[in-house]
């Protein structure tokens, strides 16, 4: 016979063949307990031999149902209960958690159920992630549940901050630091945004629960807000919100031209630069000045725009030029954009030509852009400018000022007006004339008193070199030319006329005529001479007379109380002193007479007489002498009697 035992129960063989080395048989294991048993073989004489375990019966392997309670639990944890549900277990089993070459051994509390399983588990170290549930009957079957339970870190990231929180889309950017808590080593770092591909944070480095540092390549990510996820490796996740932003790159001016322009109207302008984005603004901005917004701004493309700055009326200056993309952004230009007023422009001066004798006042130039600070100046090469003075600048059109022409050169000078502030500079050629002073007229006439016919002899003393004569003798008649610089001219008829006298040269006529007064008369006209009107007395003098309209009869008063009725007569003045001699002339048409006051000066012989000043000393001696004469002596002569004299 062939039997199992386990020294409790007998599970009787079949024995179907037999021959010396071998028997073949069958058991019926239905109801057998699991485990090890022993082998008895009995021959029909009753001699049996038993093998020790040689037989091994198993039981059913245990199946583990999902799922296992709690699913999870947190590292660090050192006693996690958990309930295995199942079927086939057996009293003597083991539960393990393992993950890949890592196993946690679990306590199982009391003796377990076929169906149930209460055991614990310390996680303390435990790796994050899956972990499969293994139950092993005491035969060494096993049965288990892949990843049936999930070990978490205690707390899921919270993500604070990322610094820097702005990026642009053409590269990489660095970032310094994602703060939060709970960030564990092998955390991932992503960039979220509804419709757009996720972007993975690359060379993420956990320094420690509370900072994160990445890589990010933006290139080619949509602008806009996007929000941070931190991802620990047992997958639980942090979300800041909106909190990283992509942006396209900010604008960058290279260069622009024009790089002024006149406050007059509006400018072109054509900006060049980097990442330009329609529809962009251009600004100039000064401090204390409303902006300048462009007009008709054209993104040509991203390194390229036009428009038109209105700068009608603006402030003159430098001003900051600024290209804004839609998204705000913006760059200011390192070169500045000059407002300039405009140059100033000539249209008349009044008077247009003044002589080079004195000052002339502008009353009038005119013109357009003239600033409060003009300048203006007369120019012609090879001469020292002309700088006017008294500079009023009336209003943007018109200035008057004053030039001193004084000893400048004759001829036709540049007008020029200089604005200081911007050195800009306006003005007409030849457009003004410096001539010589105008001639001044001024004459003589001999006699200017006389009897009908007079024949006046005119001669001219006008200055200022005139070149023509114009006299209008007051008695209708009129000569002017070239040659009439000294006229003679008669009068025929007794009056009293006026002579006037224009008188011309290169810079014009004189501004006044000068005149003289022509008298005319029937009567006669006293005149005389006297031959000598001096000398010590006894004086005697020789009186002529000189009287005009043929007078017939004299009368002469000498001064010294006589008298004489001669034509021509001598008289003797014998007293010293000064005599008015009075003539009077008759002929049939009336008198005249003539005064000539203290003509006559008769003078005493003189009496010398002298002092000195000392009268002895050593030698040499001088001696200082003072006339003392009366007679009123005219010449000296002195004998000192050492023979000087």
């Amino acid at each position: 016979t062939v039997n199992l035992t386990d020294g409790v129960t007998t599970i009787p063989g079949t024995v179907t063949t037999i021959v010396v080395s071998e028997i073949t048989c069958s058991f019926n294991l239905t109801g057998a307990d699991a485990g090890v048993w022993d082998l008895e073989v009995t021959n029909p004489d009753g001699n049996s031999f038993v093998i020790l375990d040689a037989f091994t019966v198993y039981g059913l392997p245990p199946v583990v149902t999902p799922p296992v309670v709690p699913p999870f639990g947190f590292t660090g944890e050192t006693s996690q209960p958990l309930v295995v549900t199942g079927s086939n277990f057996r009293p003597g089993l083991t539960v393990n958690l393992t993950r890949g070459m890592d196993t946690l051994m679990g306590s199982v509390a009391g003796v377990p159920t076929p169906t149930t399983i209460n055991c614990f588990f310390d996680l303390t170290g435990a790796a994050v992630g899956a972990w499969d549930v293994v139950v092993t009957n005491d035969d060494g079957q096993e049965g288990s549940l892949d990843e049936g339970f999930f070990i978490f870190y205690p707390a899921a990231p919270v993500v604070l901050g990322i610094d820097p929180a702005v990026g642009v889309n053409t590269g990489i950017v660095p970032i310094t630091n994602l703060s939060g808590t709970g960030f564990e080593p092998g955390a991932s770092v992503t960039l979220v945004k509804d419709g757009q591909a996720n972007i993975t944070g690359t060379e993420v480095f956990v320094a420690g629960p509370a900072q994160i540092t990445c890589n990010l390549n933006l290139t080619g990510a949509a602008v806009g807000l996007w929000n941070v996820v931190v991802t620990n490796d047992d997958g639980k996740s942090g979300v800041l919100e909106d909190g990283f932003e992509v942006r396209y790159p900010a604008p960058g001016i290279s260069g622009f031209s024009p790089v002024k322009g006149i406050n007059t109207g509006d400018v072109s302008i054509t900006i060049s630069g980097t990442y330009f984005r329609s529809p962009a603004l251009v600004w100039l901005i000064k401090q204390g000045q409303t902006e300048i917004i462009g007009t008709g701004v054209e993104v040509v493309n991203e390194t390229t725009i036009t428009c038109t700055l209105p700068l009608a009326g603006r402030a003159t200056g430098d001003w900051s030029l600024v290209v804004i993309n839609p998204d705000w952004q913006y760059d200011i230009a390192l070169t500045k954009f000059r407002v300039e007023n405009p140059a100033p422009t000539f249209d008349s001066i009044t008077p247009a030509k003044g002589p080079n004798d004195g000052p002339v006042f502008i009353s009038a130039l005119t013109g357009t852009g003239f600033q409060p600070d003009a300048v203006v100046l007369l120019n012609r090469t090879g001469y020292a400018d002309i700088a006017a003075t008294n500079i009023t600048v009336v209003n943007q059109t018109f200035i008057n000022c004053t030039l001193n022409l004084t000893g400048r050169a004759i001829g036709d000078w540049n007008v020029v007006i200089v604005n200081l502030a911007d050195g800009k500079a306006g003005g007409r050629r030849n457009a003004f004339t410096i001539t010589p002073p105008l001639p001044v007229p001024g004459f003589t006439a001999n006699p200017v008193r006389g009897t009908a016919p007079l024949t006046v002899q005119f001669t001219d003393n006008s200055t200022n070199n005139p070149t023509l004569w114009s006299w209008d003798f007051g008695d209708g008649s009129v000569v002017t030319g070239s040659n009439q610089q000294n006229p003679v001219h008669t009068y025929n008829e007794p009056g009293v006329y006026t002579v006037y006298l224009t008188v011309f040269n290169s810079a014009g006529e004189s501004l006044t005529p000068v005149t003289g007064v022509i008298t005319v008369v029937l009567t006669p006209i006293a005149n005389f001479t006297a031959e000598p009107v001096s000398g010590t007395a006894p004086l005697l003098v020789q009186f002529t007379d000189t009287s005009d309209g043929s007078p017939t009869r004299w009368f002469w008063r000498f001064g010294d109380g006589t008298t004489s009725r001669e034509e021509n007569p001598y008289h003797l003045y014998e007293k010293p002193g000064l005599y008015t001699v009075v003539l009077t002339v008759y002929n049939r048409f009336g008198s005249d007479t003539i005064i000539r006051k203290d003509m006559i000066e008769v003078r005493s012989v003189p009496v010398a007489s002298f002092t000195a000043n000392r009268t002895s000393g050593t030698s040499p001696l001088a001696v200082r002498f003072m006339d003392t004469s009366t007679g009123s002596p005219t010449s000296w002569s002195w004998k000192f009697g050492d023979s000087g004299s």
